[in-house]
């Protein structure tokens, strides 16, 4: 395959290590929507059942609803300043490039972007489940009659602005992710550089992952506090509970898929470099403690299952919303 021409070779073969997270993405959306039928039947289910009809709305139910709110509200500003910190962070790497690789790699991402919001677009709004992962909160708002058409507007907006953040930061941060292993290395110092530097990659991507999961979590508990009273409210609550591992695990591997490939390249041009024979970094203990240590790859690994970890203690940030 000819490369772009606007791209050195370093930078495109570096593009190889997006393959598996990019699989990882398209693997895990297809199985959810394949495999999550039921999640609109749910939907109808939790709105057939609201105890808020034509009579005067329950103190106690508004009360609930208003705290679930500004919990949405408050994981909403986190997942906003989270985004744009790593945003920075990822733009910090990418400027280093030049000027034409920068415009090249800005191409590939805005292409995986279209790509994404063309299989939205296309996505049956009645049947599929990952549309009605917005679907689940709003339009139980809209039947309750709690929130008048204009507010309910601003909550449509706010949710548009975080997923098309999480549509945009996916592809950027996988693609920009890259770029941490485009350059050749001359000695061990410049692996350890881009060694560390993965590490902070891997920690923003594992924050911004985890914020998502917290938002998730917090948008989907919101419509439960306006049916206090219903019959099969647990058994709801370990649905949403499930629904939030899933996309935990989901948020782990994508990440892992990215990070493996490229740390093991890291670690074969390290140790390319320790046993070179009369190396000064052969007998250099600090040096092969970083790729040799199983402490030092600890930060990495719990970074790795944070996601994972979050969505599983789901129930007990839902137990907030319990009346």
């Amino acid at each position: 395959m000819k490369k772009f021409a606007c791209l050195s070779k370093s930078t495109f073969s570096s593009l190889k290590f997006a393959i598996p997270s990019i699989l990882t993405v398209i693997l895990g959306k297809y199985l959810f929507e394949t495999l999550a039928f039921d999640l609109p039947a749910l939907n109808d289910q939790l709105i057939n059942s609201l105890v808020i009809s034509d009579k005067a709305i329950p103190k106690s139910i508004s009360l609930l609803e208003l705290k679930a709110r500004l919990l949405w509200l408050t994981g909403v500003l986190l997942y906003i300043f989270v985004n744009l910190g790593f945003f920075s962070f990822l733009w910090g790497i990418l400027k280093k490039n030049k000027y034409s690789e920068i415009l090249t790699l800005l191409l590939i991402t805005s292409f995986l972007i279209a790509i994404d919001l063309i299989y939205i677009l296309i996505l049956n709004p009645d049947a599929s489940p990952l549309v009605h992962i917005f679907h689940f909160n709003f339009d139980t708002l809209t039947a309750s009659g709690l929130l008048s058409p204009i507010k309910l507007s601003a909550v449509k907006y706010i949710v548009n602005i975080v997923n098309f953040i999480a549509i945009i930061m996916v592809p950027f941060s996988i693609i920009i992710g890259c770029c941490i292993v485009k350059q050749k290395y001359e000695n061990l110092a410049q692996v350890n550089k881009q060694f560390l530097l993965l590490k902070d990659f891997i920690n923003g991507a594992s924050a911004i992952m985890v914020v998502g999961i917290i938002h998730m979590q917090l948008w989907l508990s919101w419509p439960l506090s306006l049916t206090p009273e219903l019959a099969n409210l647990n058994n709801l609550k370990d649905v949403i509970a499930t629904l939030i591992q899933y996309w935990g695990i989901f948020f782990t591997l994508t990440i892992a898929a990215l990070y493996l490939p490229i740390a093991a390249h890291l670690r074969s041009k390290a140790y390319k470099f320790i046993n070179e024979p009369d190396s000064l970094d052969n007998n250099n203990n600090s040096n092969q403690a970083l790729y040799q240590s199983a402490t030092s790859k600890l930060p990495q690994i719990a970074a790795l299952l944070s996601p994972m970890l979050v969505g599983s203690v789901s129930p007990a940030l839902a137990s907030v919303f319990s009346g």
